[in-house]
C-alpha cells in the first residue's frame, strides 16, 4: 500500500476532499510557513538551507519538519565536505531524511509533486 499523503499536500494538489480527509476547520493548526534556520548549521548547511528554501513549495516543509530539515542539512553538509570519507551508515541517513522530506523522485510522485 502506498504511504498516506498529508492532508496538506492533498490540498496544494487541489485534491483535499472534507468527508475522506476530515474538516480542516477542526484539524490543529500546522503553521505552514517554511522553519527559521538553526543556529548550529555550518557555512555549507546554511547554504543548502538556503538552496531549498527557495526551490520547495510552499507548505511542503513546515515548522514541525524543522528537526528532520535541520538532520538533512548537517548530513549534506558533511558529505561535500569529505564524499570519501561519508561513511555508509550516514549515506543511509541522508536517504531516509531524503524520502522523508520529498527529495528523491520516487518519494516526490508519492506526494503529487513533479519526479
Amino acid at each position: 500500500a502506498n504511504a498516506r499523503k498529508p492532508d496538506n499536500v492533498h490540498l496544494l494538489n487541489g485534491t483535499y476532499q472534507k468527508h475522506r480527509h476530515g474538516d480542516p476547520d477542526t484539524k490543529p493548526d500546522w503553521n505552514q510557513s517554511f522553519p527559521e534556520m538553526p543556529d548550529c548549521l555550518d557555512e555549507n548547511a546554511q547554504a543548502e538551507w538556503n538552496r531549498l528554501k527557495e526551490i520547495v513549495p510552499t507548505g511542503v516543509i513546515t515548522q514541525t519538519d524543522r528537526g528532520a530539515f535541520t538532520q538533512y542539512c548537517v548530513l549534506w553538509s558533511e558529505m561535500e565536505k569529505d564524499p570519501a570519507g561519508f561513511p555508509s551508515g550516514k549515506h543511509s541517513q541522508l536517504k531516509l531524511v531524503q524520502q522523508e522530506l520529498g527529495f528523491t523522485p520516487i518519494s516526490r510522485g508519492k506526494i503529487g509533486g513533479t519526479p
